[in-house]
């Protein structure tokens, strides 16, 4: 394990415990508090320094310590016979949605259903939610993390943003109508009301999602959106970088349109990063 600050280390946990982690597995046991503390106002175990470190680790006793902070609330510690660093997401529960036979099934619940948990966040109460569009049997699917304010009713995009996603598509040979487009929220947010924690919320149901759709090949636009995915803190250019797994879909990280509408110097790098998924296509599907 590489060091770490204590910044680093309280970031990390604040990430998983915001995203829904309920485990960190760590290379050796620990459990409850310590009475020691540093300057810092963490809590560090018995024969440890601020930094975290002994004759032993380099920052496992400082993120143990942290990991205290969190207990009851967010990520709790356990113990693996291997040198790793793991955090595992809130698990699906199966009481939390029903199961669901097709997409218009999926869909029927959304409607009816989805404003129950964005009422403390949405700036389109009065909306129905926004499903997902394209074909339910599509082999690539393109995901966003929530609907543009400026997109028009029902719509994900802004108009000159859809356009331009239909265009980038069309470049690596695919139709709309072939591919799936849906985001993870629903609903347009309130400007700065759509927090982690909400987002949390959203992992049945994009759980769920995905498994009604028969997609081998994600489409992540945005740095959020795959943020969130990928259960990850890493900025855009590490995650286009890849390669990247998503409940056994390949999945490829690209900008999101309404970044490359006001910044057109990125096209170049989305290019590449569309042809790197044209080149995993082929090599499942053989060529468009």
């Amino acid at each position: 394990m590489s060091d770490f600050s204590t910044a680093d280390l309280r970031s990390y946990l604040q990430w998983q415990s915001d995203m829904g982690g309920e485990e960190v597995i760590l290379e050796e046991p620990w459990r409850g508090s310590s009475p020691n503390a540093n300057r810092t106002g963490v809590s560090v175990p018995a024969g440890r320094t601020a930094s975290g470190r002994d004759s032993e680790a380099t920052g496992v006793g400082l993120l143990q310590a942290l990991a205290a902070e969190f207990a009851g609330s967010g990520p709790v510690v356990s113990q693996s016979p291997k040198r790793r660093l793991v955090a595992t997401p809130a698990p699906v529960k199966a009481g939390d949605l029903p199961g669901f036979a097709t997409l218009a099934a999926y869909g029927e619940y959304i409607l009816t259903h989805y404003h129950e948990m964005a009422t403390d966040w949405s700036s389109k109460s009065n909306e129905p939610p926004i499903l997902g569009e394209g074909s339910p049997d599509a082999k690539l699917l393109v995901l966003f993390l929530m609907p543009d304010e400026r997109a028009e009713p029902g719509r994900i995009l802004a108009p000159e943003d859809d356009l331009l996603l239909t265009r980038m598509l069309s470049a690596i040979g695919f139709s709309r109508a072939e591919v799936y487009c849906t985001s993870i929220a629903k609903l347009k947010p309130r400007p700065g009301k759509l927090t982690r924690r909400h987002l949390v919320r959203h992992w049945p149901w994009l759980v769920r999602e995905l498994e009604l759709v028969p997609a081998s090949h994600i489409l992540a636009m945005g740095e959020a959106c795959a943020q969130y995915v990928l259960k990850t803190g890493k900025n855009l250019e590490e995650l286009r970088e890849g390669p990247a797994d998503l409940f056994g879909k390949a999945c490829t990280v690209t900008y999101h349109p309404s970044q490359l509408s006001a910044q057109g110097e990125l096209k170049t790098a989305a290019w590449k990063d569309l042809q790197g998924l044209k080149r995993k296509w082929e090599e499942v599907w053989g060529a468009q």
